[in-house]
């Protein structure tokens, strides 16, 4: 806490001379500490003199003392020779108090050579450098550090650490729990003086359903009901073993107000009463549930669509209707559709009848439609059109137009649509006075009209000059260029305000953030000219001033400025702090990201930037097991250091462990290499890996360089080097040829471009990925791997409706020898056949030889066409079609034609991807082959 301002005035006796020079240099102290205790301020002394020196002395933080100082300078904001006053000290003491980071602040004056000695004695907060969690399953360490009011990063007080004690046992409370024990422990670290909080938790027991009492239920049986209800488990019995929550219960009540809505109870209402007994561990809930009428919907006068139709158009068995408004509701969104539909004159209205009956009352409702005259568009003219053609204004017109499923309906308000679309076409082309009218001739069955749109131009308006004031202090010209609205262009109201605005923020952008902008036209007799002026008021030119960084315990200062792109002295660009807040919430050290101003809104000559970070937890580690059609039972982990020595570079080391071999891997990423937009991977690998139905397998070690930098949004360019010693070996008898089984180093050179507009990397369901990679091998100690590999990838995304998603992939690839030899070894030849190319067949065998040994060729063409259909509840029906070929085959036999399958499956979504099982079944399978297969996957195929 803080204590409030003392001042103390010295009173010397002495001399009359030296009397004179105390009452002007005497010390003007000022204390502010943690506790406050009001006092009085005392009279004015050594006030009204230069400033001639402003010091600040940190205390208790001698390591941090300079960023601590220069925080702190930002601050004060006083400048050397300004006159000392109270209100300059208190505006600075208010300032340092309002920042939160110091938790004494002691000013005191001195006497020196040409003023006054302002010095500022400030004793900083710690800080909260870590927070642990102990005990916390089975909540994660995110739900516990959520509720807590405090992260790392932020200043360290005492008087909070009892307060997060209160939030961490209050979340296990809502959680269930009987009498968490929660403890909150704050641990000094000795080099650094800053704090760990170590939160531990000991949960205890927690709140189980002992009865549930359901009354007011008349139609449905407590026992169906309470079969609904997820707070007593997948048995329908009351259990020790399911924790009780209060939110749980919410859900369930959400759930059967849902179900008696389904079942046609539209006034449904369930309250609960919730009785705990701490002694016993139990909870006893009794629901109280007021039915209502059963609603039974009969429509009359309904020809066009049928009841099942307009049923959809209902909301009182979804949203209830209390006071009758999901009924008013549901006659809007009636009448919406027949007006859409073309009836103009459709009355819509309902009449209801309580009757009584048992067990339950019924509301009958009765809708009664009067459709009228279904009128159709049978013509739209436009007249007066001269300086648009009929088809560029045709283009504004959806009247008339036929949809996929529906015909030309005449609606009025999309005629009153389409006029307001022409007028604004011709507004900003130059015709501001421009009429657009519509008469409609109406057949008198009304069953058909004639539109026709009369358009009078008036007279096109030009720009004839544009001119700035003159009086600015910066360069106009460029800003001047970069406006729309320039001589000889059309002039438009939206148009002018619309460049008054870039104006304005342009001139922002050169530091001016407080600059106002005056438009004025002036129109020439005939309103066929007009003369545009801006007048600007530039404002005070406003200078970054200190940036200080503030919860990075681990990340380096130099990173984050380096990221934020902005340096102390240069002009505010508003622009550039919200570009370098997003490339420091990309960066992948942090889990969330703050930057404030002090000093705009008070319009000083220099704003102070504060960027506050919420580091996440560095280390991390990784395991997973699941089973896929490619690789058998697997398992892998990871672990590493996503913030590397504080400098933003991620570390990690995984291993994967399957049915087909191993392979580990150590990588070092630099997402911004030399500080460029290049990232740079370097990583050291070694793999055994024996593919499912292949006749040799190989073990690899080695070393690998890649380079990615984006060219545009959706463009990538990869340049890659690898060097590895690869070890071919044989899995049994085989015509493999020697010199393949001897161990060869290799050194590939792989540069690459991507294209990928996809929205979604997990579930992508529009936009377009495509790959062209070419690998340059070059075999050190041999020629079997002097060949040239080019691969190509194509994949397409479209969902034509809401729940329907079409994706289409092509491949391809070519391997192309030079040199001397124009033979390859077995294990660089592209293989087809299996989960991730053409399902429905096993693992490589697409093709095959006379030993049913897989066959691998030099170029290869695979294609996949899926339909994707969301049936709800993360669950996906799918169906498939895949082909390929394999040709310039290494093997006698030549079998270079498509082979094909087709086949369905279903994905579940995880919050990590989908999980799917799928069946491919072949088109012409050949004697020796079977009819299909049934392969696993974890994610897409593509």
């Amino acid at each position: 806490m803080i204590q409030e301002m003392a001042i103390v005035r010295n009173k010397l006796l002495i001399p009359c001379g030296i009397l004179l020079t105390c009452l002007l240099f005497a010390p003007l102290p000022f204390s502010v500490q943690a506790e406050p205790q009001p006092s009085d301020p005392p009279e004015s002394v050594a006030l009204d003199q230069p400033i001639a020196d402003l010091h600040i002395t940190i205390v208790d933080s001698s390591e941090d003392a300079p960023a601590w100082e220069k925080a702190a300078s930002s601050l004060i904001s006083i400048d050397v020779g300004t006159r000392l006053t109270t209100e300059i000290i208190e505006n600075a003491i208010d300032a340092l108090k309002q920042s939160g980071k110091f938790r004494h602040i002691h000013v005191d004056t001195g006497p020196v050579s040409g003023g006054v000695r302002l010095l500022f004695s400030l004793t900083p907060y710690k800080l909260i450098k870590d927070i642990r969690i102990r005990g916390n399953y089975p909540l994660f360490d995110r739900d516990v550090l959520n509720v807590l009011s405090v992260v790392p990063g932020d200043v360290f007080i005492e008087t909070q650490v009892p307060r997060q004690q209160e939030l961490v046992t209050e979340l296990y409370r809502r959680d269930g729990y009987i009498d968490p024990q929660v403890s909150v422990e704050a641990v000094r670290d000795d080099q650094d003086g800053h704090y760990t909080l170590i939160v531990g938790i000991e949960k205890g027991d927690y709140y189980h359903v002992s009865s549930i009492g359901i009354s007011g239920n008349r139609l449905f049986s407590d026992d169906i009901l309470k079969g609904k209800m997820k707070i007593l488990g997948i048995s329908n019995a009351i259990s020790n073993g399911r924790r009780f929550t209060v939110s749980k219960l919410s859900e369930d009540i959400k759930k059967l107000t849902a179900y008696y809505r389904r079942e046609g109870f539209a006034e449904i209402l369930i309250t609960q009463a919730v009785t705990y007994s701490k002694d016993r561990g139990t909870v006893d809930i009794r629901l109280s549930i007021s039915e209502g009428p059963k609603y039974k919907i009969e429509w009359k006068g309904n020809k066009t669509f049928s009841d099942r139709q307009l049923k959809g158009e209902l909301v009182i068995f979804t949203e209830g209707n209390v006071n009758n408004i999901g009924l008013r509701k549901s006659l809007r969104n009636i009448r919406s559709r027949y007006e859409q539909s073309g009836f103009q004159k459709a009355k819509i209205d309902a009449t209801s009848t309580l009757l009584e009956a048992s067990p339950t009352p019924l509301h009958q409702i009765l809708i009664h439609i009067a459709e009228g005259s279904q009128t159709m568009v049978e013509s739209v003219e436009v007249t007066g059109n001269e300086y648009f053609t009929a088809k560029r204004i045709d283009d504004q017109i959806l009247t008339g137009r036929k949809g996929f499923f529906t015909g030309a309906y005449y609606v009025s308000a999309t005629l009153e649509a389409d006029l307001l679309a022409i007028k604004t076409m011709y507004e900003a082309h130059g015709f501001l006075d421009a009429e657009i009218h519509s008469n409609e001739t109406v057949a008198p069955d009304r069953q058909d009209v004639r539109i026709r749109i009369d358009i009078k131009e008036g007279p096109r308006t030009l720009v004839s000059s544009v001119s700035i004031d003159p009086e600015l202090s910066i360069s106009i010209e460029p800003i001047k260029q970069a406006l729309a609205l320039q001589a000889g262009k059309p002039f438009s109201p939206a148009g002018f305000q619309n460049d008054r605005d870039a104006l304005a923020a342009m001139i922002s952008e050169k530091g001016y953030p407080h600059a106002d902008i005056a438009g004025s036209t002036k129109f020439s007799d005939d309103r066929r000219q007009v003369d545009l002026s801006y007048t600007v008021d530039l404002g005070p030119q406003v200078k970054i001033g200190n940036i200080m960084l503030n919860g990075n315990m681990r990340t380096r200062d130099s990173n984050i400025l380096r990221e934020l792109n902005i340096r102390t002295g240069e002009p505010l660009s508003m622009q550039r702090i919200l570009d370098g807040r997003r490339n420091l919430r990309n960066m992948n050290t942090f889990r969330s990201v703050d930057v404030d101003t002090t000093g705009l809104k008070e319009k000083d000559e220099s704003v102070h930037l504060w960027v506050a970070v919420e580091e996440k937890k560095p280390y991390f580690f990784e395991v997973g097991a699941g089973y896929e059609s490619d690789r058998g039972a697997l398992v892998r982990t990871k672990a590493g250091d996503r913030n590397l020595l504080g400098r933003n570079k991620d570390i990690w080391i995984s291993s994967e462990l399957s049915e087909v071999g191993y392979r580990t891997e150590s990588v070092l990423s630099d997402p911004k290499l030399l500080g460029t937009r290049i990232s740079a991977d370097l990583s050291v690998f070694m793999e055994r890996l024996s593919e499912f139905n292949q006749s040799f397998g190989t073990e690899t070690m080695g070393a690998s360089i890649n380079f990615n930098r984006p060219l545009s949004r959706f463009l990538t360019a990869n340049l890659g080097f690898r060097f590895e010693r690869r070890d071919q070996f044989a899995l049994e008898v085989t015509d493999i040829r020697d010199e393949q089984l001897e161990p060869r180093e290799i050194l590939v050179t792989t540069p690459s471009i991507r294209y990928d507009s996809r929205d979604s990397f997990v579930r992508p369901t529009r936009g377009a990925y495509a790959a062209v990679d070419l690998d340059v091998s070059r075999g050190i100690q041999n020629s079997l791997d002097d060949f040239t590999k080019y691969r190509f990838e194509t994949r397409l995304y479209y969902t034509p409706a809401d729940r329907l998603t079409f994706a289409l992939m092509g491949r391809a690839g070519f391997l192309v020898p030079y040199g001397s030899r124009s033979d390859i070894s077995s294990d660089q030849l592209f293989y087809l056949g299996g989960t991730n190319d053409v399902r429905g067949f096993e693992e490589n065998l697409l093709q095959f030889d006379e030993n049913l040994d897989p066959a691998g060729g030099r170029q290869f063409f695979s294609g996949s066409l899926e339909s994707r259909i969301d049936v709800g509840r993360n669950v996906e029906l799918m169906f498939f079609y895949d082909t390929g070929r394999i040709s310039d085959l290494e093997t006698g036999v030549e079998q270079d034609e498509f082979r094909s399958s087709i086949g369905a499956g279903l994905r579940y979504h995880t919050p990590i991807g989908p999980i799917g099982i799928l069946y491919g079944s072949k088109l012409n399978p050949r004697d020796d082959e079977s009819p299909g297969r049934l392969h696993f996957s974890i994610g897409y195929t593509f």
